[in-house]
């Protein structure tokens, strides 16, 4: 009798939940099972047997959906074609860029014609591994391939990460910031002082909610996929830069919405070869190169010293950005002992005129992520996209180089004005109109003692 009782019970809880998700068999399963025991068909002792028999095979069930779910990959697109496994610990995406320019000059000749230019062409590949190791491969083919990003992350503890590889030094807001998302076509004057991609080690975190921080230590002076010697470092130039900064968004750590109070300051402290430490400087508009040394020669140790400060502040659709860059050059100069020093400086202003707020897209010390149009532009649906125009005034002075210059078409100062407007098509696609006006102080380059230009780029990334 106990044994049809409990076949029968058993049965008709299997009947019923067949088909059913494990959670929801089980729930059924059991609630029948109270329904039988309530009406004396099974005894309580019968039941408790079939709900432990029910609960172990929940358990079981359970954990094989969770292993089948954590070995699923699924595709998406965001921002890159991008893979992730379903726990989430494994994602990794393709991603890439394109930037087609033309430029136009008012005194167009050798150094600044008028032309078409692909001025990147970026495909790399980013992820997580474990989700404790980021990795970044990046490389520009727009004339002959150049490895730019190349880096490890271990992220264990967002407070304290180290990244090893080659990757941009931590200084000058406006060069960490990626060309995608720049304010106009072209970085400042001020950011000619400041060192781009070098390969090293560098300890880097968020201490607190609003703060950055981040301590370098590279090779100096090595640049993009290049090599100082193809079996190992030059030996006349074997020592390390040190480049660190700083940076709080008052903000953020005082719980201002909307806004953005971003304060940072930053160094580099380093060595490099006379033969290496030529001061070549070019305008705003990619067209001439106005400033050119001839003042440190080849095996001539020369110490760079720079030092930066960043101010950027955004409320709602409204972003001021300026700072300021001073690089000072010690050692042999003309064979004689002694040092010089250049400064520049910036103060641009941005306004999305469409309404964007500046705000969502400032992370980690920078301006890094997609302003996002309030509508996209679709022909027929009455989205135009984002549009915002913009105005930056950049001073140099090289003073210090004056009469130490290739040539006497060299100026050791200039100035410019930028003023920009840009369309933001949709988060993925925009363009951007510039005109750049550049004085130099008293000399004439390529045979003006101005350049003036109108830019144009067409830029997709994904």
């Amino acid at each position: 009798m106990y044994y049809r009782r409990t076949l029968l019970a058993t049965t008709i809880a299997g009947a019923i939940a067949l088909g059913a998700s494990p959670m929801a068999m089980a729930d059924t399963s059991d609630d029948i099972i109270s329904v039988l025991i309530g009406k004396g068909i099974l005894s309580a002792e019968e039941g408790a047997l079939l709900m432990q028999n029910r609960a172990s095979e929940r358990k079981v069930a359970e954990k094989a959906m969770a292993e089948k779910k954590a070995s699923e990959v699924s595709t998406t697109f965001k921002d890159g074609i991008a893979w992730e496994s379903g726990d989430k610990a494994f994602k990794m995406s393709l991603n890439g860029r394109v930037q087609a320019d033309y430029r136009s000059f008012s005194n167009p000749d050798a150094q600044n014609a008028d032309t078409f230019d692909l001025r990147r062409i970026y495909f790399g590949a980013k992820g997580t591994f474990y989700d404790t190791v980021d990795f970044m491969v990046n490389a520009n083919f727009a004339d002959s391939p150049q490895l730019l990003d190349a880096w490890l992350n271990l992220r264990y503890w967002d407070k304290a990460q180290l990244k090893i590889g080659q990757y941009k030094m931590p200084i000058g807001l406006e060069e960490l910031t990626s060309s995608r998302f720049i304010n106009f076509q072209e970085r400042s004057l001020a950011m000619n002082l400041v060192p781009s991609y070098d390969r090293g080690i560098q300890l880097h975190g968020e201490p607190t909610k609003g703060t950055t921080y981040a301590v370098a230590i590279s090779n100096g002076n090595l640049g993009a996929n290049t090599l100082q010697n193809k079996t190992e470092p030059d030996k006349a130039n074997d020592g390390k830069d040190v480049t660190g900064r700083f940076t709080a968004n008052i903000a953020e750590l005082i719980g201002i919405k909307d806004t953005v109070i971003h304060l940072g300051t930053a160094f580099s402290r380093g060595e490099v070869d006379g033969g290496d430490g030529t001061v070549k400087l070019r305008t705003e508009g990619r067209g001439a190169t106005f400033l050119e040394t001839n003042v440190f020669k080849k095996g001539d140790k020369i110490k760079t010293d720079r030092n930066a400060l960043e101010l950027s502040l955004s409320s709602g659709p409204v972003k001021f950005t300026s700072e300021y860059v001073n690089i000072g050059y010690d050692g042999k100069i003309n064979g004689v002992d002694g040092n010089r020093e250049i400064d520049s400086w910036y103060a641009a202003v941005n306004w999305n005129i469409t309404g964007e707020s500046y705000a969502p897209t400032y992370k980690g010390g920078k301006f890094g992520s997609r302003l996002k149009p309030k509508k996209n532009f679709r022909p027929g649906s009455g989205g135009w996209g984002a549009w915002e125009a913009g105005l930056r005034y950049s001073e140099l002075d090289g003073s210090d180089f004056a009469g130490q210059v290739k040539a006497a078409s060299s100026a050791t100062k200039a100035s410019a004005w930028t003023a920009g407007l840009k369309w933001i098509v949709n988060p993925h696609t925009r363009f951007l109109l510039n005109y750049v006006s550049t004085d130099f102080d008293g000399v004439k380059v390529g045979g003006e003692d101005s350049e003036k230009a109108i830019t144009l780029r067409g830029q997709f990334d994904f």
